[in-house]
């Protein structure tokens, strides 16, 4: 898996199966664990990989809503922010944009700092950093070979998660699973 803040999210030639703008409320968050479990499947992923990327989807989405736009229900939100969600199947690989409209983000270097070997077990001194930001972005770390979190031109974030459909192609100082992601300095 890599990391990268680039400056906005690539584009793609394959048309999308899934694209979608949906507000940016939990209450939607169990179609879109759906559509992309089917999106998955329907990509050719086996129905235990299909359910791991949707986690990892949702999961996102679920930051976006929490963090970016302040967990707000929609109804005292005027007017609601919404997700822009985009799923593309392309011959070697599943690319999942998740764009929203919250200020600029980027990753926490501790984040990007932790080794997880396994999610049940964090590596010793580990535990406390996780408790304190949760598991969403580990988790989408652990499901998808490709992190890349971009802003966007007129305001807000792209998070493009990739995953390979055979294992992701080795790359000239690539990390080995479970190495540290450094962040990039501006």
């Amino acid at each position: 898996m890599t990391e990268s803040h680039s400056p906005g999210p690539a584009v793609s030639t394959s048309p999308p199966l899934i694209l979608l703008r949906i507000p940016g409320d939990h209450f939607y968050q169990g179609a879109i664990r759906r559509l992309v479990a089917d999106a998955a499947h329907r990509a050719g992923f086996p129905s235990d990989a299909a359910a791991a990327i949707a986690m990892a989807v949702d999961e996102a989405c679920a930051n976006v809503v929490e963090h970016g736009y302040g967990g707000v229900p929609q109804p005292l939100r005027s007017p609601p922010p919404a997700i822009e969600l985009q799923v593309e199947d392309h011959a070697d690989r599943l690319v999942v944009s998740i764009c929203d409209s919250a200020s600029p983000y980027r990753l926490p270097a501790a984040h990007a700092e932790l080794q997880l070997p396994g999610l049940s077990r964090p590596a010793p001194g580990e535990a406390e950093s996780i408790r304190e930001r949760g598991m969403g972005l580990l988790i989408i770390r652990r499901v998808m070979d490709e992190v890349q979190l971009a802003p966007l031109p007129a305001g807000g974030n792209c998070l493009r998660l990739t995953k390979y459909k055979a294992p992701a192609p080795a790359l000239a100082g690539a990390r080995p699973p479970g190495a540290a992601v450094q962040p990039e300095t501006p």
